[in-house]
């Protein structure tokens, strides 16, 4: 699971409370939301989470990282549709124009 994807199943394991409910959401095994969180904690060197069999309690470094992906999440989400809304066609429209001139 690449970077991004880790920082998103992080953020839904916060805003629903546990990692049953955000593997649910995310359509993803239990096994797998829980062995991404490990390797984001290792690969951070830092513990995100606190973990019981009853509940996930954040670190105070596990806030701090949790403001930081919804920032970055947001950006990257509104990146991607600005793309989408406004770049995509004038790129379209000069592709179909270069094709036309190159006989492609």
């Amino acid at each position: 699971m690449d970077h991004i994807q880790a920082m998103r199943t992080f953020v839904r394991i916060i805003e629903l409370g546990n990692f049953s409910r955000a593997a649910e959401k995310l359509n993803l095994p239990r096994a797998t939301v829980s062995h991404t969180i490990k390797r984001l904690e290792a690969r951070l060197g830092v513990r995100l989470l606190l973990r019981t069999t009853r509940q996930v309690q954040v670190t105070a470094e596990g806030e701090i990282y949790y403001q930081r992906c919804l920032r970055l999440l947001a950006e990257i989400d509104e990146n991607g549709y600005a793309v989408l809304t406004s770049e995509i066609a004038p790129f379209r429209a000069h592709s179909c124009r270069y094709a036309t001139l190159t006989g492609a």
